[in-house]
């Protein structure tokens, strides 16, 4: 059975308060008012019991992020890239792939270029075909040439969509829920095999650090996380999934 996470918690306990205050709302005229008080007290008894689990785990010094389930974590790490995406989305940044492709160059070598077969740095300018050379091994290649995206130039408007649709879908997803290759074949029109063959590759690219390179592509904007919270904790993974909602 799939870890509950500290979301699917939180919606849980969000139903039940409602239904209990329902349930004492409705049935008002067949309880007593000594009852009615007696469950009001047994609400706001656990609610103080709560309070004080977390302020004692607290002063004992264990970590909020203990608390959190492996899917929370990961979680955190969808949310954030979710809020980093560009306003109005990836088109209205990148409008095409030869867009996608000139910013994907400037990502990728920000910090100087090399041979992606040798590391060589004596590399030629580019040629009249768009691709690099290098000196060195003779080696032709573009800004793709062994990444995520490999002999993608002429779609990767394609890749760029496909990874802003996983982080905003993974970003609002239960520990329950997953990203179907049939639906994401649908959405982006792509045939069954190569949508599933992108989803696991693009999944994978995305779980690394800042989203790895694609991540770094598409998730440009800033975001300020108030300085008292703990990153990675379950103060951290609550703020976001406000900022999300805002």
């Amino acid at each position: 059975m799939p870890q509950r996470s500290a979301h699917d918690d939180a919606c849980a306990a969000k139903y039940l308060l409602r239904a209990f205050a329902a349930q004492i709302s409705n049935s008002q005229d067949g309880l007593t008012a000594d009852f009615r008080r007696k469950l009001h007290e047994g609400l706001l008894f656990g609610m103080a019991l709560l309070l004080f689990w977390r302020v004692k785990n607290s002063r004992n010094g264990v970590s909020m992020q203990s608390v959190l389930s492996k899917h929370d974590i990961e979680r955190i790490h969808w949310m954030t890239l979710s809020l980093l995406l560009p306003e109005g989305g990836v088109t209205a940044k990148y409008p095409d792939s030869d867009s996608c492709v000139e910013h994907l160059d400037a990502v990728r070598w920000q910090l100087g270029l090399y041979c992606p077969r040798c590391d060589a740095r004596d590399i030629a300018p580019k040629s009249s075909r768009k691709t690099y050379r290098c000196r060195k091994c003779a080696y032709h290649f573009s800004a793709t040439a062994q990444t995520f995206a490999h002999g993608a130039n002429r779609n990767l408007l394609t890749y760029f969509l496909a990874a802003e649709d996983i982080i905003k879908r993974k970003a609002t997803m239960s520990s329950f829920e997953t990203i179907a290759a049939h639906d994401f074949k649908d959405r982006h029109g792509l045939a069954y095999e190569t949508a599933r063959r992108l989803l696991k590759l693009l999944k994978g690219e995305l779980l690394l650090e800042d989203g790895g390179l694609i991540g770094r592509c598409i998730c440009s904007k800033e975001i300020n996380v108030p300085p008292d919270i703990e990153l990675g904790g379950r103060d951290h993974f609550f703020w976001l999934l406000e900022a999300l909602d805002a």
